[in-house]
């Protein structure tokens, strides 16, 4: 004799609340009341949710007396098939595999070994069994119109030909938005002038310090290193002598022993008709310095390279207020400026190189012997 203990569990789930699994467990039915869902727009009749408590593990008796009337067995015959299918669902779950209860729901254990119940969509409320969800809307009512208190006294009538009902007020946060959204070119238009002058107010500033900048320094000449004297200049344009390095005698001052860079220095004694190079003392500037030496070499000494005539013609009138002969010459955009003058001795050139780095630049280097 095959017995389905599920199907007599369902059957007494619509008559009762509570049906027990002895030693397992109890399914527990409890009221729920009709549900609107605004977002799907649906009402849900009311039901009744199963629940499963594995604390509720006393017989109640109420299973076992269902199947000893259904099929005409003893009491004791009918515990012993419920017992065993208690036994079936425990063997289940420590397999951890899912028991199915058909129409009524799934029973698990959980990671923590814990007795989980799903219930299916079955409503075991009678009294709305079958009933299926309703959709249901929300209906918009327009607000009730204000109530005009009526004034006491006869009603005077001032205009007869009125033209029609009098506009309702607005706020003025809507008249906003009504203009912006039929402005919208003109708003745009608008934002983007804003943002070019504080663009341009943002980037003016570097510029003015800049020029003020430039405009403070127009007398000084800008100082270039010698490294970049040495870039600027074209080979062809620097003599050999210009090439050879510069030795420095006991006494500090800068001399030219006439070698190449391919001669080594020997210790010969210098011919008794060569002048030995005096020592160069550095001396306090003076208002008027004195002429340039007289000689039959000439030397040049570049002081700065500029773009700007006028800051070239500066340069130039500061170097004749000094007593000195003005050089310049164009090489490209820019215009070399530096210092002429004859001298006989190395001696005086090194004279005149320290007197010009004194005066005008210390960057100042020798470009013709």
């Amino acid at each position: 004799m095959e017995v389905d203990i599920s199907k007599h569990i369902v059957e007494l789930l619509y008559e009762h609340d509570v049906v027990s699994l002895p030693g397992l467990g109890s399914f527990v039915g409890s009221y729920k009341s009709a549900v609107v869902d605004q977002v799907s727009g649906t009402v849900a009749p009311p039901a009744k949710t199963i629940t499963f408590d594995d604390n509720l593990r006393m017989d109640d008796g109420l299973l076992i007396d269902t199947i000893g009337k259904s099929y005409g067995i003893t009491f004791d015959t009918a515990t012993d098939l419920v017992q065993n299918y208690v036994n079936q669902i425990r063997e289940v779950l420590d397999r951890r595999e899912i028991v199915s209860f058909p129409n009524l729901g799934r029973l698990y254990r959980d990671f923590e070994q814990n007795l989980q119940f799903l219930p299916d969509v079955t409503n075991f409320n009678t009294e709305s069994h079958g009933l299926p969800d309703v959709k249901a809307y929300p209906i918009a009512t327009p607000d009730p119109e204000p109530v005009l208190p009526v004034a006491e006294g006869p009603l005077v009538i001032e205009n007869e030909r009125s033209s029609g009902p009098l506009p309702t007020a607005v706020s003025l946060g809507r008249l906003i938005n009504h203009w912006l959204r039929d402005n919208v070119l003109l708003v745009g238009i608008l934002a983007t002038v804003v943002v070019v002058l504080l663009l341009f107010n943002i980037l003016r500033k570097p510029l003015d310090e800049a020029t003020s900048s430039n405009e403070t320094q127009v007398n000084v000449p800008p100082p270039v290193s010698e490294e970049e004297y040495k870039n600027d200049f074209p080979p062809e344009e620097v003599p050999r002598e210009q090439k050879q390095p510069l030795t420095s005698d006991k006494q500090g001052a800068i001399v030219d022993d006439g070698r190449t860079e391919e001669e080594p220095k020997t210790n010969t004694k210098p011919p008794k008709n060569t002048a030995v190079p005096p020592a160069v003392v550095e001396k306090p500037a003076v208002t008027t310095p004195a002429p340039a030496p007289a000689g039959d070499k000439t030397g040049i000494i570049a002081i700065g390279s500029f773009k700007d005539q006028a800051n070239v013609a500066k340069l130039v009138g500061k170097i004749s207020a000094a007593g000195l002969t003005p050089y310049q010459t164009a090489n490209g955009a820019l215009t070399r400026v530096g210092v002429q003058f004859k001298y006989s001795t190395p001696a005086e050139l090194n004279a005149m190189l320290s007197t010009v780095r004194k005066k005008f630049d210390s960057g100042a280097i020798i470009i013709q012997r």
